[in-house]
């Protein structure tokens, strides 16, 4: 599809027999005092965990600051501010674990500075994990009501709003999603609440929205789901029994129950004992007094959905949502409404957004094939091939250089690369030439041709002065029955005719370890079907004995042996030379002459004397095209010998043709063949 290839400007290869997947991968910088310098960090399935920092073009040992294998496999990698000590950390998901590391540079005696890897958090998952996304879940917006609550959920409501006030500015939540469908959200270490998605049935690309204020996924019914963070804080936990308690602590404070309900009776006409009696008991079952969860809007993909990602691509104000499917690729407004739907004719593996000046964005799509196509709303701008099929692609700046394009593939080969061509390293000297002479040109060119006309071109391929020659000695007589087994069914002698085979070498040398391999029809079963050759002669011609035994109650079709030699000639080269010899029918022939396949049928050729007819008979039909065949062709080479010119050959095969009386009732066997049983 692209003329052009992407140019390798830095690439490694992340261990050995490792896995890795699209959220394998993440680039940024770990300290945020030095944010000109990125690093690259990825993940293994196998667990294992590096960090590197490119330096210049091509890699070198100092860009790797950081190797460590983790206890667990890694399914994802956020960089980020999670907790309150300020700087960037690394959120690690694995199956059953969320760890919060912190790198922190480490400089050595000789001055290379490195990495090191410290724990700061680890939460222990209830359930297998999916995927996770990170956020300011609740404080994109204010969240304290306006109007005094009335009812119970409203009290919950509130509580949940008053969570989201205590969010801090510059740490980021955690949202991580179950295999089974359940959003754990985490809070600086902490579990805030749990809930499951409805109707779920496989894990799908989980997205935040800051706008929005929003969780978007996409179901496994392929739907594109979008959920309101206070709804998924003020919604019950579905199919759990919750008491009172376990709702207060949920929501992050310990609020006892008679100032619950002195709030409730403050602004209702009711009393507070009349509010505790509303209110969940310890293990009371709150299903019938909780809000159910909904979904904001929801939007019918119709395929599965590799990623998802927010940004502004159709050039609005507002944040776009874009998602990338198996063959589609669409974008949705912060309402759910379709903006722009692009079918792909290729088969797309990941995405990345990256923007280009303003509020403009550009797309960049990695197919399965290699191609990269970056797209300015709808429209084709670039395309280059890449030597892998990545499974995450980002754009991001090394080492000054803008525009760099990161791709890793699923065996870890990470790789830097531009779009474009090198610049040249010499500039084309244009030189202004006097006016072209054509009568001149076409003069050169009809002598050229002339000579070459001349010359004349050879008729048969060159033949290389040193190869091996195969020669073939077929007996025209099968071998004696006192020398062959039995056989077990019939308790006659199988049928067996030994084939000689020469091989000698046209060159100075010899050769060594020549390999012979032998293909025989079918119906017909070789003793040895590869043999190996010690030694091949210039001078003498090795030997080489092939039985073949005629096995089964299954009519052969052909007739043809097949071997192919291989070796390696003087000068190194491999080589092969091959051969075909036909398994010749008994020489002597009569008027009336019968063959008998081995526990098979009979077929009988008549011959008359002067009329130049051949009859073929047999009681079966398919046993008849194996002598129809060898009659026909040694009539052909009988009436146009090998010996005769091209011409002579070409008259020869007018006058000469070969007919069929009767029509072959090929349609009526096809009907009366019995079928299986």
């Amino acid at each position: 599809m692209s003329l052009y290839k992407a140019r390798e400007w830095w690439s490694t290869s992340c261990g050995h027999e490792e896995e890795y997947e699209t959220r394998s991968l993440v680039i940024g910088s770990i300290d945020s005092s030095s944010s000109e310098q990125g690093n690259i960090i990825t993940g293994s399935l196998q667990g294992v965990l590096r960090v590197y920092q490119p330096h210049g073009q091509g890699f070198s040992v100092e860009d790797l600051l950081l190797e460590v294998q983790l206890p667990a496999p890694v399914l994802q990698l956020e960089l980020g501010t999670f907790t309150s000590l300020g700087g960037h950390q690394l959120a690690v998901l694995h199956p059953r674990k969320l760890v919060t590391y912190n790198l922190s540079s480490l400089a050595s005696s000789q001055g290379t500075a490195g990495l090191q890897l410290n724990k700061l958090s680890e939460q222990v998952l209830d359930r297998s994990a999916a995927n996770m996304v990170c956020g300011n879940f609740g404080g994109s917006k204010g969240t304290t009501p306006h109007s005094a609550p009335h009812t119970l959920l409203a009290v919950q409501a509130e509580l949940c709003n008053s969570s989201a006030m205590h969010h801090s500015a510059g740490a980021l939540q955690i949202c991580v999603q179950s295999m089974d469908g359940q959003l754990s959200f985490y809070e600086r270490e902490t579990l805030a609440f749990s809930r499951f998605l409805p109707q779920f049935l496989l894990p799908g690309p989980l997205c935040y929205s800051q706008a929005l204020d929003c969780i978007i996924t996409c179901s496994s019914a392929y739907e594109v789901e979008c959920y309101k963070y206070q709804t998924l804080a003020a919604a019950q936990a579905a199919a759990t029994k919750t008491t009172g308690a376990t709702i207060v602590s949920a929501l992050g404070f310990r609020i006892c129950v008679h100032y619950i309900a002195s709030m409730v009776a403050r602004h209702c006409t009711c009393t507070a004992e009349s509010v505790k009696r509303l209110l969940p008991l310890p293990g009371a079952d709150t299903n019938s007094k909780c809000k159910q969860l909904h979904t904001e809007w929801k939007w019918v993909f119709g395929e599965m959905a590799w990623d998802i990602q927010i940004s502004s691509f159709t050039g609005s104000e507002e944040s776009d949502i874009v998602l990338l499917g198996e063959h589609t690729l669409v974008v949705l407004n912060s309402q759910g409404q379709l903006c722009l739907q692009k079918r792909f004719d290729y088969q797309p593996v990941a995405f990345t957004m990256y923007n280009v000046s303003g509020n403009r964005n550009n797309l960049l799509v990695a197919a399965a094939t290699g191609q990269m196509m970056v797209y300015s709303h709808k429209r084709v701008v670039w395309a280059a091939k890449g030597d892998t099929c990545p499974v995450a692609v980002k754009v991001a700046t090394f080492a000054g250089l803008q525009g760099l394009i990161l791709t890793l593939d699923d065996a870890g080969k990470l790789v830097l690369s531009y779009m474009g061509t090198d610049p040249p390293m010499q500039s084309v000297d244009v030189r202004h030439s006097a006016e072209v002479d054509f009568a001149a040109l076409d003069s050169e060119y009809r002598e050229v041709a002339g000579h070459i006309q001349a010359l004349g071109a050879p008729s048969e391929a060159v033949v290389p002065q040193e190869q091996l020659l195969i020669t073939a000695q077929v007996p025209s007589l099968l071998d004696r029955s006192e020398d062959l087994p039995q056989d077990m069914l019939s308790g006659s002698a199988f049928s067996a005719v030994t084939v000689h085979l020469y091989l000698r070498h046209s060159g100075a040398a010899s050769l060594t370890d020549v390999t012979l391999s032998l293909d025989a029809p079918p119906g017909l079963h070789l003793d040895q079907d590869c043999i190996t050759v010690p030694h091949v002669s210039s001078t003498d011609s090795s030997a080489v004995i092939v039985r073949l035994q005629g096995r089964g109650s299954g009519v052969p079709s052909d007739n043809t042996l097949t071997a192919v030699a291989t070796y390696t000639s003087s000068s190194g080269e491999p080589r092969t030379t091959s051969t075909k010899m036909d398994l010749q029918q008994p020489g002597q022939y009569a008027n009336v002459m019968s063959f008998k396949y081995m526990r098979g049928p009979v077929v009988t050729i008549l011959v008359s004397k002067s009329a130049g007819r051949y009859r073929i008979q047999s009681d079966s039909f398919e046993a008849m095209w194996l002598i129809v065949q060898e009659l026909c062709q040694r009539l052909r080479h009988f009436f146009i010998t090998a010996e005769s010119s091209e011409q002579e050959r070409a008259g020869s095969q007018e006058d000469f043709a070969i007919t069929f009386k009767v029509k072959l009732l090929l349609s009526q066997h096809s009907i009366a063949k019995p079928g299986p049983p």
